[in-house]
């Protein structure tokens, strides 16, 4: 009999090993299929397939792909499962559970005991998050991070996200073309905890009353930029925070 397995990891020297399993023998054509969880924006991961038996090891060809080249999924918030957990599947339209590199979207009009939820899924690498829809919805739970270059979070309604947050993409500086966060005219984004990784520009996308951007916690990407709105942060900030405002 032949066994088989993948081995993958972010080089050549592979490192992990998945899926071993005995696939027959004979010349009869086998399939074999694995799940890679916790995977992260940004690296190339290779891969093999490897058999052995009792004529010796074989190695596939070395093949790569990149989690940074896949099409952008979008999963909507439906709420319908009472727990509030983002792991439960029919929380989401489509039904499942996101994955990372997929943009999140928190509609309004839902009944308000569906718009708070609990993110407890791990290594939670998201592309976007949108509120739309005047939404109110509180989110909770693990860390994120949100790794566009712009539009990280694009914000209407009165919203609060309660877990420590870091923008992975976003320029050093703060630059005009790329807004980190954009807020639809008149809203409130609230932050309750630690945010951090590149610059910070909070913009207005609308005319209207002046948006709201709150942070309860510390700021650690050291830069920040606001354009037709206003900031506020709150709490202990040892650190060092350079700001621009324009038209605020």
């Amino acid at each position: 009999p032949t066994a088989a397995w993948f081995e993958w990891g972010t080089d050549t020297n592979y490192g992990n090993l998945v899926g071993m399993q005995d696939v027959g023998q004979g010349s009869s054509v086998s399939n074999l299929n694995v799940v890679l969880n916790g995977l992260m924006i940004g690296p190339d991961y290779h891969y093999r397939l490897v058999a052995t038996n009792a004529f010796g090891v074989v190695s596939g060809v070395d093949q790569t792909f990149n989690l940074s080249h896949r099409p952008p999924t979008t999963n909507t918030w439906t709420g319908a499962d009472p727990s509030g957990y983002w792991s439960a599947p029919a929380n989401w339209s489509p039904a499942g559970v996101p994955v990372n590199g997929n943009d999140l979207v928190f509609p309004g009009g839902l009944p308000p005991g569906d718009m708070v939820s609990t993110n407890d899924l791990t290594d939670s690498f998201f592309r976007s998050i949108t509120f739309s829809g005047a939404s109110g919805h509180t989110i909770r739970g693990n860390p994120m991070t949100l790794t566009n270059r712009a539009d990280c979070i694009i914000n209407s309604g009165t919203n609060v996200i309660a877990c420590d947050l870091t923008f992975s993409g976003t320029p050093p500086t703060p630059d005009h073309q790329y807004p980190t966060i954009r807020d639809s005219g008149s809203g409130e984004l609230t932050v309750i905890g630690n945010v951090g990784g590149g610059s910070l520009y909070f913009l207005r996308q609308q005319f209207g009353t002046q948006p709201r951007l709150v942070i309860r916690g510390q700021f650690t990407g050291g830069s920040l930029r606001l354009g037709y709105g206003t900031l506020a942060l709150y709490g202990d900030n040892p650190h060092a925070i350079s700001a621009e405002v324009d038209h605020s």
